[in-house]
């Protein structure tokens, strides 16, 4: 058994969501390795969504979990394999048998329960300004909003499908249910939570007898106002970051404790399929080299004043009210400076000739300031960038099934009126 504590995703997760609330998934290990396990197939099926759609939200996005990966913040499991279609079948009839013997009204407040508390996970105003820095279309963020709330105010009047709101939650949720089990029966890594979406409290309505079996206690439901506290505290130490490092932007938001993100498009002429073709066209030897040289003109001009970061990481730590201590503030702090100098940089080295892919890789290589990487490192990074752009195995209707996954949430209509393979009893996996 490894050290690395697992927190399973549901099966569709959004991955929007769950990149919001990373510092408190991170926060929330006491100390210890979280490592993130994501279904191969979402994974594969978000992978083909960035390279086929031109959305700096997913571009960014992918970004950030190559990079979690590659930190071995992220495992790959293939959720078909720990759950079975007959298991599948069983969840199905179970779900329909419970939801037939159960009062009009009991449905109805489940789903309003279960609606509620999707829209503060996945749609609460902390979000905004975290999409914003993604470069999200804020628009349809908030009509989705409004959709949801809408059919809350239509349940709530006795109208809509809340029994086909609750049928699909519940499906998704016991499915994560029976993948946990059994992983954290079979691998080395320890996996005793679920990362919920905000509805995992109607569980204990359905299923299990409460004095006995809890099933919502394996899901942590992230608590959104420490997430909106966190979210307010990184940006706070961005804004002083900034200062300090003399820069106008702050160019790098944190995810986690060592995955930063640069804003890309504001630092120099980001186009994913640019960076592809130019790493199709130019030789290996060629982009290492240039990102080599990159590299080691970042690390020579990087300079951090240590006495004035370790009196704001002070001030910042009194002033708000969080549990990081100072200690954790400053070494923070001290990357955002780190970061500030470096997007500069990289803005000076845009135009001095350098590719962008080149640039992409230097950047990457410098998500972690206070990491010295070696040459070694510096091709396995590039390696890595290259196996991000490698062709999709995920079909076109697959991409569309994934975008529409959540869409029984907005009561819209959807290409697979069954939903997801995981709430489907004609299971295509």
């Amino acid at each position: 058994m490894t050290n690395s504590l697992g927190f399973l995703t549901l099966p569709g997760l959004s991955f929007t969501s769950l990149a919001a609330h990373l510092p408190t998934i991170f926060d929330i290990t006491d100390q210890q390795t979280p490592a993130i396990v994501i279904d191969t197939h979402d994974y594969e099926r978000f992978r083909g969504r960035v390279l086929e759609e031109r959305s700096q939200k997913l571009q960014y996005l992918g970004m950030a979990f190559d990079e979690l990966r590659r930190q071995n913040g992220l495992l790959l499991l293939d959720y078909a394999d720990y759950y079975s279609n007959a298991k599948q079948q069983e969840v199905i009839q179970d779900t329909h048998s419970s939801l037939a013997a159960a009062d009009d009204w009991k449905n109805r407040d489940a789903a309003i329960e279960a609606a509620n508390g999707w829209v503060r996970y996945g749609r609460g105003g902390y979000q905004a300004r975290f999409r914003g820095h993604l470069g999200a279309d804020l628009n349809a963020y908030e009509n989705s909003r409004y959709k949801v709330e809408s059919q809350i105010e239509k349940m709530d009047r006795g109208l809509g499908d809340p029994t086909g709101w609750v049928d699909n939650v519940l499906k998704q949720y016991r499915a994560a249910l029976e993948v946990r089990r059994r992983a954290d029966d079979h691998l080395e890594i320890n996996i005793p939570y679920i990362i919920g979406q905000g509805e995992s409290s109607i569980l204990n309505r359905y299923i299990g007898d409460q004095s006995t079996r809890n099933p919502a206690s394996r899901f942590i439901e992230i608590d959104t106002q420490r997430t909106a506290q966190t979210r307010k505290l990184l940006e706070e130490i961005g804004t002083v970051g900034r200062k300090i490092a003399g820069v106008q932007h702050m160019d790098w938001f944190f995810l986690g404790p060592h995955l930063a993100l640069p804003q890309y498009n504001d630092i120099f002429d980001f186009e994913i399929n640019r960076i592809a073709e130019e790493m199709e066209n130019e030789s290996e030897a060629q982009t290492i080299r240039e990102a080599k040289e990159a590299c080691a003109i970042l690390d020579e001009r990087n300079e951090r004043p240590e006495p004035k970061i370790r009196a704001e990481a002070d001030y910042i730590a009194e002033e708000y009210d969080t549990q990081q201590n100072s200690e954790e503030i400053r070494r923070k702090l001290d990357q955002t400076v780190a970061l500030g100098d470096y997007a500069r940089d990289l803005r000076d080295l845009n135009n001095s000739g350098f590719s962008q892919a080149a640039l992409y890789v230097a950047a990457s290589m410098k998500r972690d300031p206070v990491r010295r990487y070696g040459e070694d490192e510096i091709y396995q990074r590039y390696v890595d960038t290259m196996n991000q752009l490698e062709p999709l195995t995920a079909s076109t209707g697959e991409l569309e099934r994934f975008r529409d996954r959540g869409s029984f949430r907005r009561q819209e209509a959807t290409p697979n009126d069954y939903g997801d393979w995981y709430q489907s009893a004609d299971r295509w996996r």
